[in-house]
C-alpha cells in the first residue's frame, strides 16, 4: 500500500509540475 501511494504521488507531482511550467 505504501508503495503504491508513493508511486502515485510521483505521479501527481509531475503532472502538477508540467501544468505549472506550462
Amino acid at each position: 500500500m505504501g508503495e503504491e501511494n508513493k508511486e502515485f504521488d510521483l505521479i501527481i507531482i509531475r503532472l502538477i509540475f508540467l501544468f505549472i511550467r506550462q
